[in-house]
């Protein structure tokens, strides 16, 4: 199987070459945006930060869809609970009110996952309090349900409960 000279940097953990890859913009190399989307996506799975300002340079869409749930770069994180690369995805313009193949948005994931950093974050950048999923649950009700107190606290001081 022929690998492109990226992925057998990031699959042999070569940091320094992967930068170099990278940074140098005036050559032709034998990988593509995909593939860098790739490694940026598991990155964010990761929570590594060090090649992600390098990977965000690059013309990669980060609100592109992956897997069978439809997740973007923000669902990852918000759903892992990397607040580092939820910034610094939201000012890489990471849409905040795209939905997964659930309806999922990434403050109901953030959500019921307990991640209070990430659901300031999120309300920090304007996301929706009352966007819903499919079946019409709230990031409100999520926490709600999971008794997640510091959660509900913060949403409802964004109006969250208010009908």
């Amino acid at each position: 199987m022929n690998k492109s000279s990226l992925h057998a940097a990031y699959n042999g953990g070569y940091t320094d070459i992967i930068k170099m890859l990278l940074q140098n913009s005036d050559v032709s190399y034998d990988f593509d945006d995909l593939e860098i989307y790739y490694i940026l996506r598991l990155e964010c799975e990761k929570g590594h930060t060090e090649l992600l300002e390098l990977l965000l340079k690059k013309t990669v869409d980060i609100n592109r869809c992956y897997c069978f749930r439809k997740n973007t770069l923000l669902h990852v994180v918000c759903s892992k609970g990397h607040a580092n690369i939820a910034n610094m995805l939201l000012k890489n313009k990471a849409d905040i009110s795209q939905c997964n193949s659930e309806g999922e948005s990434p403050l109901y994931l953030a959500c019921k996952k307990v991640h209070t950093d990430i659901v300031e974050i999120l309300l920090q950048n304007n996301a929706d309090v009352s966007q819903c999923k499919h079946n019409g649950e709230t990031p409100f009700q999520a926490a709600s349900a999971n008794e997640h107190t510091d959660i509900v606290n913060i949403l409802l001081r964004n109006n969250a409960g208010a009908s």
